[in-house]
This record gives C-alpha cells, structure tokens and sequence, in this order.
C-alpha cells in the first residue's frame, strides 16, 4: 500500500464538500455540552485527506496522530485478521470453533450446532452480550481464564442465534485467532494490520499511554481510558484519525496493496443485520448502497468510520467525549457526511 500524503489539517476543508449544516450543529451541541472537549473530523477520497478539528473551550490541541480510543471499531480490525488467517490456511471461516480449541475452552455445542469463526465475525453465535455493569472499567476484571469460564457456562438457544450483538464474540474471536496462530493478538493486529497498511501511531490497549488523549464522560467529568483485558480484539485498539483513514483506503476498489483482498472479504456481507443491513467480518454494510461502517464508544470516548469502496471516500469521526451524542447518533453523523460527498477530479 503506497503511503497517503499527510492529511492537511484545515480549519474549513478546502477540497472537500462542506458539513451539512445539521451535522456541524449536532457536533456543536456535544462541544457545548462538555468544557474540554475534541471532535475530530477526517474526509479521504482517494489518496487526498482533509482532518477539521474542533474544539471546544479549555479543549487539548490535537493533531491527525493523536491518539484516541475506538471502541468496537476495533471488531473491523478483528475481522481483517480473520480474512487473513482464512487466506493463509491457517483456519476456515465455517469450521466449528470447538473443533480445535485449546483446553479448558470448551464452547457450547447447542443441540450439536456448532459455532463457526464466520458466526462470532457476524455476531450470530448466541453468545452473552456482556451488558455494561459498570461504566468505569467494566471490562477489567476478564482476564483470559475469566473469559473461558463465562464462555464455557454459556447456553445458546439452538437455531436462534439471528444477529445479536455480543461483545463476546470478538474476545473470543481474537483469543482464537492468537492460538491459531501462536502470536498474542496485539502482536498479530501490529505485524499484519497495522504495519501494512502504514498505521505507526496505532496500539493495543497499552495501559500506560501518555499519547492517548484525556477523556471525559458525558457528563464533563474526567475519566479514565478503559482497561480492555482480555476482551481486547473487541474494543481495545486506540487509534488516530490519520491511521484510520489508512485503515479504510485498504477497502477502496481502485486499492490493491497489502490486506486489500482480506480487507475487501471482511467488508462483504454475509450474513443478515436488520433490514436493508449486512454483516461481513466486523463491518456493517448497506446493502443498497454498498456503504461500509464501524463505530464503538467507550466511557470516554466514541469514534466512527465509515467508506464507500467504490467511489473509494472514507470518513473518520473521533471525539474524547463518550457514551452519548446530541441529536443524531454518531453513525446517523457519520453516514450523512459520507453521503454528502461528491466524487470530484480529487477523487
């Protein structure tokens, strides 16, 4: 993948089309709700990329590399792992994951279904959500066996795991995806993501992080960066707005560096999310419009990204602010500037 220029950071994006009004306005509301907060704007068509940041009053400076949580959008990167290790023969994506796990995991078999890597890539396994208990650090006390253990006494209703939501499914996912391959999944997310497709300032869950931005709840009050344990592969990638829109480009049709081909198969629907809505390997998808997308939140933190592969434009939104947004939800933001763009000589 040949390197995109360094995005310029702008006060208004000169070559990208304006925020629709109500878009600036909804961010504007989240702004002003919450004294030192940070939104982060980044618009890419092909290899051009504008970054806009807004701050609000007493906010920190920032910059295209600074580094924010990104919560689920994390499952993408996940899913762009899975691809990967599909292509490789290093397993399939229809195979029961119990099939091979390593001891004491034993996933539940219901009524002799088994559990597929594509079924946790697509959230259909049936698995527990694991609903937010406490908001602080409720992800802290999983480690590895603590994770084994809720999987193991798991009980999904056989033949009804439609898409539900589970933030199990991508702890596991990457647990598995460590075994199978005998590196840690921090590791394995650096040497064959991150690396590739030229993401320097993205991380793992690194606990001590001077480089990540101070969060706040929505409420104002200062917070700390979740401790993502074990559940990891599911929300505990930090990364920048300049990373991101690397991340994204690997999707775009004209792209044909590394990963494009495992991320292109991640971002293919394959299984059902709702209506009009797909599922590929951590990506949602629109199936009318073809558009891609992943968001996640965190206690202080909530993030978006988004892409249309075939007219090769992505959209990043990152703010330091999270679990709540004025107006529109982030994806609603998110999806309305991708639609307000318009494919011009730049693209």
């Amino acid at each position: 993948m040949t390197p995109a220029p360094p995005p310029a950071i702008v006060a208004q994006a000169s070559e990208f089309p304006a925020i629709p009004r109500d878009v600036d306005v909804a961010l504007r509301k989240r702004l002003g709700k919450t004294e030192g907060s940070v939104i982060v704007v980044g618009r890419r068509i092909g290899a051009r990329s504008e970054i806009q940041v807004i701050f609000s009053e007493g906010g920190p400076r920032v910059t295209a590399h600074t580094r924010f949580e990104i919560g689920a959008i994390t499952e993408a990167i996940t899913g762009t792992l899975l691809a990967d290790a599909a292509r490789r023969g290093e397993l399939r994506l229809d195979e029961g994951i119990d099939e091979r796990a390593r001891a004491p995991l034993q996933p539940p078999v219901p009524s002799g279904k088994h559990i597929t890597f594509r079924d946790l890539a697509t959230h259909h396994s049936g698995l527990p959500r694991l609903p937010l208990r406490e908001a602080a650090q409720p992800y802290a006390p999983y480690d590895r066996d603590a994770l084994i253990s809720l999987v193991n006494a798991a009980h999904p209703t056989p033949g009804s795991a439609g898409y539900a939501p589970s933030n199990v499914d991508f702890a596991l996912l990457g647990m598995l995806l460590a075994d199978r391959t005998g590196t840690p999944y921090a590791e394995l997310a650096h040497n064959r993501v991150f690396v590739p497709l030229d993401m320097p300032d993205t991380t793992v869950d690194s606990t001590a992080d001077d480089r990540l931005i101070p969060e706040r709840s929505i409420a104002g009050k200062q917070v700390a960066p979740w401790r993502w344990n074990a559940f990891a592969p599911e929300g505990g990638v930090r990364s920048t707005a300049a990373d991101l829109l690397n991340f994204a480009s690997a999707l775009f049709q004209h792209e044909s560096g590394p990963l494009s081909e495992d991320a292109r198969v991640a971002a293919t629907p394959t299984a059902d999310a709702g209506s009009n809505l797909g599922i590929g390997l951590g990506w949602m998808v629109d199936r009318p419009t073809g558009t891609v997308w992943a968001s996640g939140s965190s206690y202080g933190s909530i993030a978006f990204l988004g892409v249309v592969p075939q007219r090769d434009e992505a959209v990043v939104v990152l703010s330091n602010v999270g679990l709540g947004f004025a107006d529109m939800t982030l994806d609603d933001l998110g999806l309305k500037l991708l639609a307000s763009e318009v494919h011009d000589k730049h693209g």
